[in-house]
C-alpha cells in the first residue's frame, strides 16, 4: 500500500478556532510533507457549528466526522477507523504541538526505526515553560499516580502527539477508555506489547490561543483519573494478549 498519513483532531465546540487551526497545520504540511496526507476532524457531539466549520474550510485533504456521543478516546478511534490505513497520527485542537513537530514525529517513522512516536513535555530536550506552573504541577502529579498505579515507564503519557505505522494502529483500536485516559491505555499496551517506540521531546505552545479556558477540573479530574488508571492495569494483561494475537495475525 502507498505510504499516505493522517492526522486526527478530536474536537468538542471548537467553532472559534478549528478553521485558524486548520489553515495552519495545512500550510505547514503542504510545505513539507514528502508523503500524501489527510486530515480528519473527528467531533465528539458538539453542541456548536464546529463540523459546519470544518465543512466550509474548503479543502479536499481535510474532512470531519461527525459522532453523536461525547468521549475524547472514542474521537480518537473513531478517526483512526476513518483513517483508511498508513501512518496515523492525533493532536489537539488548540495545536500546544507545532506541525512541525508532527512532521518531524512523521521522518522518525518513515526512517524505519520506529514504529510508534509518543511526544514528551517531561523528558530532557522538552519545553513545557509556556504551560501555567500549576498545569505542569498537576500533569506530573498525573504522572506519578500513573507509574505507581499502572508501571508505565514513558516520561508522560498524556502529551497530544502519538503517531503509529499501519502495522501497530490496532493498538489504538483495542483501546477502551472514552476520556483522554485512552491514551495512558495507548501507551501501556505499546510498552507491553515491545513495540519499537521513540519518545520525541517537544516544545509546548500554550499561547496559540490565548485567553482560551481549560477544561480541566482538577478535583473531578483527580478522581476519574484514579478510577480510569485502576481499571486500565486490571484489564491490561487479558487486552495485551488479545492485541498481540492480533498483530501476529496481520504480520
Amino acid at each position: 500500500m502507498e505510504k499516505k498519513f493522517t492526522l486526527i483532531i478530536p474536537t468538542y465546540n471548537e467553532a472559534g478556532i478549528i478553521r485558524t487551526t486548520l489553515a495552519r497545520v495545512v500550510g505547514d504540511f503542504s510545505a513539507h510533507m514528502t508523503i500524501p496526507w489527510q486530515i480528519i476532524v473527528s467531533d465528539n457531539a458538539s453542541t456548536d457549528n464546529t463540523v459546519s466549520e470544518v465543512e466550509a474550510f474548503g479543502d479536499a485533504r481535510v474532512r470531519a466526522l461527525r459522532l453523536n456521543e461525547k468521549g475524547r478516546g472514542r474521537a480518537i478511534r473513531a478517526g483512526f477507523q476513518a483513517a483508511g490505513g498508513g501512518i496515523v497520527a492525533f493532536t489537539d485542537s488548540d495545536l500546544p504541538i507545532s506541525p512541525l513537530d508532527i512532521v518531524e514525529a512523521l521522518n522518525l517513522i518513515l526512517g524505519g526505526e520506529y514504529e510508534v512516536v509518543i511526544g514528551s513535555r517531561f523528558m530532557r530536550g522538552a519545553d513545557a515553560s509556556e504551560r501555567p506552573k500549576i498545569r505542569n504541577i498537576v500533569s506530573h502529579g498525573f504522572l506519578i499516580l500513573a507509574k505507581l498505579i499502572t508501571g508505565l515507564r514513558s516520561s508522560d503519557s498524556q502529551c497530544p502527539l502519538k503517531m503509529m505505522n499501519e502495522r501497530t494502529t490496532p493498538v489504538m483500536l483495542a483501546t477502551e477508555d472514552m476520556t483522554w485516559w485512552s491514551e495512558l491505555e495507548y501507551t501501556l499496551l505499546v510498552e507491553r506489547l515491545g513495540i519499537t517506540y521513540k519518545e520525541m521531546p517537544v516544545v509546548w505552545h500554550e499561547k496559540e490561543y490565548a485567553g482560551r479556558p481549560s477544561t480541566v477540573t482538577i478535583a473531578r479530574d483527580s478522581m476519574n483519573a484514579v478510577k480510569s488508571m485502576f481499571r486500565i492495569r486490571f484489564a491490561l494483561s487479558k487486552k495485551v494478549n488479545a492485541v498481540r494475537a492480533l498483530l501476529e495475525q496481520s504480520a
